[in-house]
């Protein structure tokens, strides 16, 4: 049996958003998380996050993901100017989709909560 892929959404990807996979090789863990060191921008129909040297944080909905799965959000990441990225939590490496640095975006919509709730 294949090891699963720890992952963390914060925005469409979470459960109950449009864009979280039904599939039974996403399962989230149950845990919402505060993730401490990135800004949080919102596109209208979905969020961004940028690093920040700040203290400031983001909620974060961790999963464990299966390789074809995995596979499958990365594209759609990668293909929307995202790049993946690999944060620590509780100890656990975990992979999270942050705005491309060189993608033209105004960081002008910020969402000062650190919570996507839409």
């Amino acid at each position: 049996m294949e090891t699963p892929i720890n992952m963390c959404f914060y925005g469409s990807l979470k459960t109950g958003h449009y864009n979280n996979p039904k599939s039974e090789g996403v399962q989230t863990t149950g845990k919402i998380v505060d993730l401490v060191g990135f800004n949080m921008y919102s596109l209208g129909a979905y969020p961004y996050i940028r690093k920040t040297p700040a203290n400031n944080s983001i909620k974060v909905e961790l999963f464990k993901v299966s390789q074809e799965d995995f596979e499958w959000i990365d594209r759609m990441e990668q293909g929307a100017h995202y790049t993946r990225e690999v944060v620590d939590i509780e100890g656990t490496k975990h992979y999270i989709y942050v705005m491309k640095p060189n993608y033209c975006v105004e960081d002008r919509h910020p969402v000062e909560s650190g919570n996507w709730e839409q």
